[in-house]
């Protein structure tokens, strides 16, 4: 009888050790699924980041070309607006120069023309002076009676 009861007491002790051992191995089986599970979800995360680091450096490589050759661009279109400037500003200096050289020449050509003309009027008067003394010289007449008249 006694032995009887560790008989049955091994056995419940077996069967519970089997249970133990089925749902153990079951919890097992589980954790290894969702191990296996977790391990891809990894490995496709781990792949996703892996193509946004890549399509970001890309994004990020065609934005620094891009501003490189806008830099160039950039560069390039100052150099050709210096250039512009420093042009304009030389055709301008010229024009200037131009303007008053040619100002220059006006006063003096002015001013020779004043002078010629000073000169002509000055002959003009002189001239007309002769005419008027020698009209009153003709105009003075002897009459018929030996006296001297002048008409004016």
């Amino acid at each position: 009888s006694s032995s009887e009861g560790a008989v049955l007491g091994l056995s419940a002790a077996s069967e519970a050790l089997q249970h133990f051992q089925t749902e153990a191995e079951i919890t097992l089986s589980g954790l290894e699924s969702r191990a296996s599970q977790n391990e891809t979800t990894l490995e496709e995360t781990l792949a996703e980041l892996r193509g946004e680091v890549e399509l970001q450096g890309t994004v990020a490589s065609e934005a620094l070309k891009d501003l490189e050759g806008l830099a160039h661009q950039n560069q390039a279109n100052n150099e050709a607006a210096q250039a512009l400037i420093v042009n304009k500003a030389d055709e301008i200096t010229q024009s200037v120069d131009n303007l008053r050289r040619e100002t220059e020449e006006s006063v003096e050509v002015i001013d020779a023309k004043v002078q010629k003309l000073g000169t002509g009027i000055a002959k003009t008067g002189e001239e007309l002076l002769a005419s008027v003394n020698e009209i009153g010289r003709a105009i003075s007449t002897t009459d018929d009676t030996g006296s001297t008249s002048q008409v004016l």
